[in-house]
C-alpha cells in the first residue's frame, strides 16, 4: 500500500495571505510522514501556512505546548507557519484508537507559533 500523499499548493488568492492544509485525522495514516517545503525567500505577498487537526481526539504536537510541569508537550489544533522546512509524523492518538495524532519530528522555519484567530 502506498501511504503517501502529495500536495502542490500554487498561490490562489482567497482574499487572504493564508493556505490552509487539513491534516487527516484518521487511525489509518498512522506511520506517514508529510514534509513541508515552503521557499523561504519571502515576498510581501506570500501567503502563510495553517496546518489543521480539527478534532478534540487529535491535533498537533509540538514544542509549542509544554504540559503544566514542562515535561511534555501537549497538542494543539493548529499552527501557523512558513518559510523552510517541517516534517510530521502520524502517531496514534491517546485518546481514540480510530485517530492519529501530528507530531513534529524537524522544524527550521522562519515562523512557527500556535495558530489564533
Amino acid at each position: 500500500m502506498n501511504r503517501n500523499f502529495n500536495l502542490i499548493a500554487n498561490g490562489a488568492d482567497f482574499g487572504s495571505y493564508i493556505v490552509w492544509l487539513n491534516l487527516p485525522v484518521s487511525a489509518e495514516y498512522i506511520g506517514s510522514v508529510v514534509n513541508l517545503y515552503d521557499c523561504p525567500i519571502r515576498t510581501r505577498s506570500s501567503p502563510n501556512l495553517v496546518l489543521a487537526a480539527d478534532d478534540t481526539q487529535s491535533g498537533i504536537v509540538s514544542t509549542l505546548k509544554k504540559d503544566a510541569y514542562g515535561m511534555g508537550y501537549l497538542p494543539v489544533p493548529r499552527i501557523e507557519t512558513y518559510g523552510g522546512l517541517l516534517q510530521l509524523l502520524a502517531v496514534p492518538s491517546p485518546y481514540s484508537s480510530a485517530k492519529c495524532m501530528w507530531h513534529v519530528t524537524y522544524q527550521m522555519m522562519s515562523e512557527f507559533k500556535i495558530y489564533e484567530e
